[in-house]
């Protein structure tokens, strides 16, 4: 037998290809570096740049490009709005924390949100409105056309018929809306048109101002072209992302969580329709100075209709292909389809996500640490809620029952009575 030996000579491709490997290692994570800057660079808000958006909005308003009971307070010198500070960026849009002096509540000063989700100030100004693709000579947007054009966006976007009678200017926007529109002006019809729009195309302010009603929504003080200022209710310590390095007294925390199972039952009982909450955790909620729980971003929240339409969107092997986020989708082993099914609901992806915690309490969510009187009820209610799964015509889902909703609730209440 004779044995062959390389030497050197073999061992340089060797070294070679080690140093290929590594150079590739180091360009990836180099790259992979810079898209992570990329992404929190574009998150992160800078406070000279949101001053100059506010200012380009009220330069608009002073051209009387856009108009609303709003632009006078935060743009003359009257200091009734004072910017404060801007919050990171998220989908696209603008935060700003302001003070309100006598305009959000007579004779009072409190912080407010000021939103939109035009996050580049060219966004707007490149928005194009079917009725500003008219020939110019024609008269401006008539308010006919502009009701009908958001009546259709309620029936689209929200499957929302209004009542008889009812203005869907007045119900979007305000009531003395005609104060703003000058019939011989064109130019104060586009402003009026330009501002109402802005907004209706946001499905935040969509689904916010269509249902102030209800004492979960943030109430909207007022708008300016397409920003709108609404009440201030943040996570705070209560349902911040950092809840867990908190010691709340278990009081405080089991009332919330009660707020949040009522609001859960409002959205499915009290609505022309049952709403999907489709990105669940602590801090898409918030409590107001009053105390009130209020679901604080509503962009992924979904009326049961449209809501389907999201879920059936496209061909799958596997359930996960059809997810939307914390609503989970049904894949139809049969027609290799999205199905309009949604295998979990909103009080499994809560106890879950947030009365359990995104990391499954091995740090604690909202009701972590209870009283040791009903710790093992709790968890055998809320492993139940979270985890359990049952078959709903041949589909496997994950959906908590109306039984165990009141189990929980009357758990909460009652160590509530115990401990007041």
């Amino acid at each position: 037998m004779r044995l062959t030996t390389c030497g050197l000579g073999c061992r340089r491709p060797k070294r070679f290809l080690i140093i290929c490997v590594l150079l590739l290692l180091f360009l990836g994570c180099f790259y992979l570096a810079q898209v992570v800057h990329e992404i929190i660079r574009d998150m992160k808000c800078s406070e000279q740049e949101s001053k100059e958006v506010l200012q380009q909005y009220c330069q608009m308003y002073h051209d009387k490009r856009i108009v609303g009971d709003l632009c006078p307070h935060l743009c003359d010198n009257d200091r009734t709005i004072q910017y404060k500070q801007c919050t990171n960026y998220r989908q696209g849009k603008r935060v700003f924390i302001v003070r309100c002096h006598d305009y959000c509540q007579e004779g009072d000063t409190v912080s407010a949100v000021l939103k939109t989700n035009h996050k580049n100030f060219s966004d707007f100004l490149n928005e194009e409105f079917s009725f500003e693709r008219e020939d110019q000579e024609k008269n401006g947007p008539s308010i006919d056309q502009l009701q009908t054009m958001i009546k259709d966006t309620l029936q689209m976007d929200l499957h929302m018929n209004l009542p008889e009678g009812t203005d869907p200017i007045a119900f979007m926007w305000k009531d003395n809306y005609l104060d703003y529109y000058n019939k011989n002006d064109k130019s104060s019809q586009f402003a009026l048109a330009r501002s109402i729009w802005s907004l209706v195309r946001q499905w935040e302010y969509l689904m916010m101002r269509a249902n102030q009603e209800h004492q979960f929504m943030p109430h909207i003080y007022g708008t300016c072209g397409p920003l709108y200022l609404m009440e201030y209710a943040p996570p705070g310590e209560m349902l911040g992302h950092d809840v867990q390095f908190t010691n709340l007294p278990w009081v405080d925390r089991a009332r919330v969580a009660k707020s949040i199972l009522g609001i859960l039952w409002s959205i499915q009982e009290d609505m022309h329709e049952p709403v999907h909450l489709c990105d669940v955790k602590g801090e898409n909620f918030g409590v107001s100075e009053a105390g009130q729980v209020k679901l604080i971003d509503t962009d992924t929240v979904f009326y049961d209709s449209k809501m389907m339409d999201e879920l059936a969107f496209g061909n799958c092997s596997r359930n996960k292909e059809c997810d939307f986020f914390d609503c989970r989708g049904w894949c139809d082993p049969g027609t290799g389809q999205c199905a309009k099914v949604r295998i979990n609901n909103n009080l499994q992806s809560v106890c879950q996500d947030v009365f359990l915690g995104k990391l499954m309490d091995s740090v604690g969510g909202l009701l972590r640490n209870p009283p040791r009187a009903i710790k093992a009820q709790l968890k055998s209610i809320l492993d139940k809620c979270a985890f359990s799964q049952t078959s709903e015509d041949g589909i496997p889902v994950q959906k908590p029952s109306e039984e165990l909703y009141w189990r929980l609730y009357n758990l909460l209440q009652n160590s509530i009575d115990s401990q007041s």
